[in-house]
């Protein structure tokens, strides 16, 4: 009956988690279809920008076009009023010359006539006809004089639209030019929004990645017979967590009863080595690694790497880390204590290192994928691993042990591949050194 009620409350529990875990998805479900939703608008208000772009310039080229035809019809009526006062000149032009013909045949009649008479009387006649010969020449004087003006103020007028209409051609320019500029404006501004929506797209990607690895990781946890804290070694020894735990930050026991004083211990589990841990791989398990490589596998924060930096003199590390965060965190640490001339951070799967497994001399492998991968994903890896990792005498390091890892899955460890070597434990390595941890580290070589 005690089994039943536990088995039950740790089902509800377990409900309890999933709940909160489903809850969290809905937060990131609902903020990447409010980033969606943002993109749609960035969408919408570029064909809105493109559409009113559009808009502009067929009213603009409408406008212009209106305002040619109208200077084309006021230089034609121009034209016209200027050929019009053109041939009023030139009527003008012509009567005064029939007149003036009409005079000289009138002067020429009174000449004959004047022959006739004495010679007193011819001379008065030629005085009045010098005058009025004076009196025409002086018209005409005039008359020409108002047709140069004329003329000339027709130059002018034709001067006047040619200036116009270099102005005009200018003002078409100018125009043409503030319609180009509009357009790069217009273009820049769609460019910046496509750039815009390419930044949010990448940040949705980011989150749906780490949604995932967050809902993968849950439900490793989850499969775990019972709740596991995850606690990082290379980072916090057990006297810090010990000092955790007293202070209430940390806790090593879980309610089985909600509400009652009944706990259960905690499972610890590290993902990373001690630097105990380190200091007894490196002095006490593997050999000397001169002039040999050594591939440390889901490097994480780059413990084995540090580690086989300082305590062996191992030719090149090589880290192989999927997570983009921890590869750029570990770049920084090798960048700021000038590591960089042997150790080396690859991001890459390792199901994608082929050359790299085939090569190397030294493979490390600390709880590297189960809690990070679903069954089928990890085992896709082990048999990358198994048919890739051939070297005959390298060196394989596993925590936990191959069958271990291996019947967690229901897969049998290939025979011929490799044999376990024996790992001396009984060293003393300070009272910082934890002897079940250490258990946990075996070593086998290929065949």
């Amino acid at each position: 009956m005690m089994m039943v009620m536990m088995m039950t409350k740790m089902m509800t529990k377990m409900m309890m988690m999933m709940m909160k875990v489903m809850m969290k998805v809905m937060v990131m479900m609902m903020v990447m279809m409010k980033m969606m939703m943002m993109v749609v608008m960035m969408k919408v208000m570029m064909m809105v920008m493109m559409m009113m772009m559009v808009m502009m310039m067929m009213m603009m080229m409408k406008v212009m076009m209106i305002v040619m035809m109208m200077m084309v019809m006021m230089m034609k009526v121009m034209m016209i009023v200027m050929m019009m006062m053109m041939m009023v000149m030139m009527m003008k032009v012509m009567m005064i010359v029939m007149m003036m013909m009409m005079v000289m045949m009138m002067v020429m009649m009174v000449m004959m006539m004047t022959k006739m008479m004495t010679k007193m009387m011819m001379m008065k006649v030629m005085m009045k006809v010098m005058m009025m010969v004076m009196v025409m020449m002086k018209m005409m004087m005039v008359m020409m004089m108002k047709v140069m003006m004329m003329m000339m103020t027709m130059v002018m007028m034709m001067m006047m639209m040619k200036v116009m209409m270099i102005v005009m051609m200018m003002m078409v320019m100018m125009m043409v030019m503030m319609m180009m500029m509009m357009m790069m404006v217009m273009m820049m501004m769609m460019m910046m929004m496509k750039l815009m929506m390419m930044v949010m797209m990448m940040v949705m990607m980011k989150m749906m990645t780490k949604m995932m690895m967050m809902m993968k990781v849950l439900f490793q946890i989850q499969q775990c017979s019972r709740p596991t804290l995850h606690v990082d070694s290379f980072l916090y020894d057990e006297d810090q967590v010990d000092s955790l735990c007293e202070n209430g930050t940390l806790s090593r026991t879980f309610c089985l009863n909600c509400g009652s004083q009944r706990t259960a211990a905690l499972d610890f589990v590290s993902h990373s080595f001690s630097i105990s841990e380190l200091r007894f791989l490196f002095q006490n398990i593997l050999p000397d690694l001169s002039g040999r490589t050594l591939v440390d596998v889901g490097s994480r924060l780059g413990a084995v790497l540090y580690g086989g930096y300082v305590y062996s003199s191992a030719s090149r590390l090589l880290g192989l880390e999927i997570s983009e965060e921890f590869v750029q965190l570990q770049n920084e640490m090798l960048q700021k204590y000038r590591l960089t001339d042997r150790v080396q951070v690859v991001h890459a799967d390792v199901c994608t290192q082929e050359v790299l497994l085939q090569n190397a001399d030294v493979l490390i492998m600390n709880n590297v994928f189960e809690y990070f991968m679903e069954p089928s994903e990890q085992m896709r890896a082990w048999r990358f691993i198994i048919q890739t990792f051939r070297k005959s005498g390298s060196l394989l390091v596993s925590v936990p042990s191959l069958q271990e890892s291996l019947g967690a899955l229901q897969e049998a460890l290939l025979p011929g591949w490799v044999e376990e070597l024996p790992v001396d434990y009984n060293v003393y390595l300070g009272r910082d050194s934890d002897p079940d941890s250490l258990r946990q580290i075996h070593l086998y070589r290929v065949m």
